[in-house]
């Protein structure tokens, strides 16, 4: 059971980590409002269907998603100001 727990963690950690440099493409590519949000909105939904397709729960599918959310928008924000 403790290699389950590992495993909802990697998922974790991916979807931060995928947060992150998706941020950080919208903030150096200086991507203005819709299109920004599109990218970011579209790479998580990819991501989500792909993890669906490998057989993950439903339950898992959600768990980073608001740490996705405010690690991408605090990283293109602060990229987009810095710039």
């Amino acid at each position: 059971m403790a290699w389950r727990s590992n495993l909802r963690l990697e998922y974790y950690y991916v979807k931060v980590l995928l947060g992150f440099i998706i941020g950080a493409v919208c903030g150096i590519l200086k991507l203005k409002g819709l299109v920004g949000i599109l990218l970011g909105v579209g790479t998580l939904a990819i991501l989500i269907l792909y993890l669906k397709k490998m057989g993950v729960e439903s339950r898992k599918l959600f768990e980073g998603v608001m740490e996705y959310v405010g690690a991408w928008a605090t990283l293109w924000s602060l990229l987009y100001s810095i710039l």
